[in-house]
């Protein structure tokens, strides 16, 4: 498969939908508002400062890594009433492979009193571990943090593509919510007309009293309706408002342009990837997944942790190495160490490891089922939701057809105007639904996108 997209997909699909040449003072577009989003999220906050936080970390490992100049002195008496005077203006660097300098220059100044002695000497100072070759505990430390900080930003980028798709989710539901209370407002309108009228025939002797009843039922239903949707509209409105952080008189814009959706199956079709082909899927879910991946850089480290301590439990050879300018003195060894007896601590050491594998291991296989049926639900939503789109697009037929009889049979008296309304109401009901039904499937291949790490 060819999964070359990014995350910069979905913005371009946003910027696509929502992008709006109006520039009201009290409005705001939804791509203004995710822009924002992004930036103040308190779930990408964390996950953003967890990144920057390891990266300081790193920093701060290599600046120990770096040469650490100091100056030190001391001065004292003894007891042949001596007094005397040390001055050292030292460097320390120490690299990943294990060596370390310290050159060093200093004065000796005694009998300060007296002025007898003023000298300036060098020394230099090196020591490296030749076996076992093991990283230096700087260097295990740079490979730890590396692994997290790749983790932490992963976490990050799921973090964000999750979050842009909840949000566009919830865009589109506030755009139909608020197109059904335009629906329910011009239902309430036409059962308000229809009792006037029916009143009004009433008092010429051509409505009864059960017409009038059936009459203000409708109204009572359609003013329920209407009531019982803006209030859900509201609701979610204000839900959603709060998790974008839109505050003040701002006005979050619900024009969306529509047009634009066929570009944006466009984009979305020209991804390469099989539904039928569930292997190749699993294993790109699998290594986009942030989870799977910290389980995997655990074992591994697990795995250098305890290689590492094998060989560092027996042989060890070091070197090193000292010059001394005034004293004209220098000095080379080599250092050998063997492990005869640890009292048990390997052994603890492989227990350790044992359990701890095996909890990896034990995590590992869970993580596996969970995204195996976790593909599932996301293949067999978007299969779902080609399935109603096929329906809602033979019902969106059907109610043209009805619209247009009702039409033809209103323009020759057969039906009255609010017979017709209702196939008229019928018809754009049907359309809101066929669009809706756009949005889900937008949003199931969505799902299986951020999953397959495509943006």
């Amino acid at each position: 498969m060819n999964f070359k997209g990014s995350r910069l997909l979905l913005l371009v699909l946003i910027s696509l939908l929502f992008f709006t040449n109006k520039s009201w003072a009290s409005e705001i577009t939804f791509q203004q508002v995710v822009e924002g989003a992004l930036e103040t999220n308190s779930d990408i906050i964390r996950a953003r400062e967890e990144v920057e936080k390891i990266e300081r970390d790193i920093e701060k490992v290599k600046a120990d890594l770096n040469w650490q100049v100091d100056l030190s002195g001391s001065s004292g008496v003894n007891s042949s009433d001596d007094a005397n005077l040390n001055l050292s203006l030292g460097g320390d660097r120490s690299y990943l492979g294990g060596l370390r300098l310290r050159p060093e220059v200093y004065i000796e100044e005694r009998d300060v009193f007296e002025g007898l002695s003023n000298e300036l000497g060098f020394k230099f100072n090196l020591s490296r571990d030749i076996y076992p070759r093991i990283p230096s505990g700087e260097e295990k430390r740079l490979i730890t943090l590396e692994y997290r900080l790749e983790e932490a930003k992963r976490s990050l980028d799921q973090e964000i593509s999750r979050k842009l798709i909840y949000w566009l989710e919830g865009y589109f539901d506030l755009i139909y919510l608020k197109k059904r209370v335009e629906l329910d407002r011009e239902q309430e309108v036409l059962a308000r007309d229809n009792l006037d009228k029916t009143l009004a025939r009433q008092k010429i002797g051509e409505a009864g009293e059960e017409e009038i009843l059936t009459a203000r039922i409708q109204l009572m239903e359609g003013e329920y309706s209407l009531r019982e949707r803006k209030n859900n509209y509201e609701q979610r409105r204000r839900i959603f408002y709060n998790e974008l952080r839109i505050e003040g008189e701002l006005l979050l814009s619900l024009d969306a342009r529509k047009d634009s959706f066929k570009e944006m199956e466009g984009l979305l079709e020209g991804l390469d990837f099989n539904l039928e082909d569930r292997s190749n899927l699993l294993e790109s879910i699998m290594e986009n997944n942030s989870e799977f991946f910290r389980n995997k850089n655990s074992q591994k480290l697990l795995e250098y942790d305890f290689q590492w301590s094998k060989v560092n439990n027996n042989l060890g050879v070091s070197l090193n190495g000292s010059y001394d300018s005034l004293r004209d003195d220098w000095s080379a060894r080599i250092n050998v160490t063997y492990n005869i007896f640890d009292g048990g601590q390997r052994k603890l050491e492989e227990e350790d490891f044992e359990l701890q594998s095996n909890e990896l291991e034990r995590n590992y296989r869970e993580i596996i089922e969970r995204l195996e049926l976790d593909l599932d639900t996301l293949i067999n939503d978007i299969e779902l939701s080609q399935m109603n789109l096929k329906q809602r697009d033979l019902r969106l037929d059907r109610a043209n057809l009805e619209e247009m009889a009702a039409r033809q049979r209103l323009e020759r008296g057969l039906i009255n105007e609010v017979t017709y309304e209702e196939k008229r109401k019928a018809l754009e009901e049907a359309r809101l639904s066929f669009k809706e039904a756009e949005d889900r499937l937008l949003i199931s291949k969505l799902r299986l996108l951020e999953a397959l790490g495509l943006f």
